[in-house]
């Protein structure tokens, strides 16, 4: 008895209210979305200033300002993408590590028609649902799940398979990217 009034003591008021020692929290929204466009909006800015910088700086060559102008979009397309093979590639080692394999079942209207993606229930009885890239045709499909964060999901597929799409996907994301960086230095080069 002392021991269960001990464990009471030490645990939050946020307690499951049928008398177990479930404890229940809920998380807050987070509202830092502002601070990414903060983000975005200086970068942008900055690389504009750069862009005049380089008119000004560099007036022996006519075409140094415009080709600065234009490497800024492989530089922003490779930065993106930089970012999405970054997560992708951490979603994957999340998953690799504690991720749990379900059945995921084809999801349909009342008439019969296909919604275009698929449900599955965690360990929890919570349903989820995952949408693929591609428009899959098959009724069930396995998911990888991360216990923690349920709506971190992929399909399951072969070590090989995943390797190569991820590495793919960090050829093409870092060679817009040095396109980008090459056009943006080549006045100076």
């Amino acid at each position: 008895m002392a021991s269960s009034q001990v464990l009471d003591e030490a645990l939050p008021e946020g307690r499951d209210p049928a008398g177990s020692s479930l404890v229940t929290t809920e998380t807050e929204p987070s509202d830092k979305v502002w601070q990414l466009w903060v983000a975005v909006f200086a970068v942008v800015l900055g690389y504009i200033g750069y862009v005049v910088w380089v008119g000004f700086a560099v007036p022996d060559s006519r075409w140094s300002w415009q080709v600065v102008l234009v490497a800024g979009i492989p530089l922003a397309l490779g930065l993106l993408g930089s970012i999405a093979a970054l997560n992708s590639t951490l979603n994957r080692v999340t998953l690799a590590r504690r991720g749990i394999t379900v059945r995921a079942s084809m999801a349909y209207h009342a008439n019969g028609r296909k919604l275009g993606y698929y449900t599955y229930t965690d360990a929890g009885g919570n349903q989820y649902s995952h949408h693929p890239a591609a428009n899959r045709s098959t009724q069930n499909i396995d998911v990888v799940y991360d216990p923690r964060s349920p709506r971190v999901n992929a399909v399951r597929r072969p070590l090989v398979e995943v390797v190569l799409m991820h590495l793919l996907g960090w050829l093409v994301a870092l060679g817009c990217l040095g396109t980008g960086v090459a056009g943006a230095a080549a006045p100076f080069i």
